[in-house]
């Protein structure tokens, strides 16, 4: 006759890798919410830049990211367009960087011209500056816009800075919330980034 045998059935242990250095601080409803925040922002964004270049712009939402401040910082090729933000409740500052090469294709679109994305990169001049400021406040205004459902807050630009080493509003190790939003203009992508402190998340 058949001997039957009890197979012992080991209990199955669930084991999932943590990183200790980059802990999960925000939440799935949080990185739901924070994507929803930042779609809002792409598609009115998108639409205001279409018509002050009178051309399709297409604006998308790439990924939300939890990192450490000087990887973020790191991440930033100089030179770049970097503008500080504020927001005054509760207080605290954020980080908008641009391609330079997407600045100087809007200032050239926005004074008539061809409008092409140079090959090389260099700092914006002070008069391209002062044309972006425009465009960059239209910015601040989408992010106030679009968080207001959430918190009610006044959103500002403070100041421009071309070099990712000369922005820090917090120490290297703190923690930010990093929104990467690609734009594509006339066959030529680019990307466009929020830096959040995770404290202010």
């Amino acid at each position: 006759s058949d001997t039957e045998t009890d197979e012992v059935v080991e209990p199955t242990h669930r084991v999932a890798l943590y990183d200790f250095k980059h802990p999960n601080l925000v939440s799935k409803e949080q990185m739901r919410l924070l994507e929803t925040i930042h779609e809002g922002i792409c598609r009115n964004f998108g639409v205001f830049l279409s018509a002050q270049l009178r051309m399709i712009v297409e604006m998308n939402l790439l990924a939300v990211d939890q990192i450490m401040y000087s990887e973020f910082v790191m991440s930033i090729a100089a030179p770049s367009s970097i503008y500080v933000c504020e927001i005054d409740d509760p207080y605290t500052n954020f980080v908008l960087e641009l391609n330079p090469q997407l600045s100087i294709f809007v200032v050239e679109k926005l004074f008539g011209g061809r409008g092409n994305f140079i090959p090389e990169v260099r700092p914006i001049s002070v008069i391209e500056q002062k044309v972006m400021k425009r465009v960059v406040d239209r910015i601040a205004v989408e992010v106030q816009k679009n968080w207001s459902k959430i918190a009610q807050f006044n959103c500002t630009v403070n100041r421009y800075e071309s070099n990712p080493e000369f922005v820090q509003i917090l120490p290297s190790s703190e923690a930010v919330v990093v929104a990467s939003m690609e734009i594509k203009i006339h066959g030529n992508s680019t990307l466009m980034n929020i830096c959040y402190p995770y404290i202010w998340i």
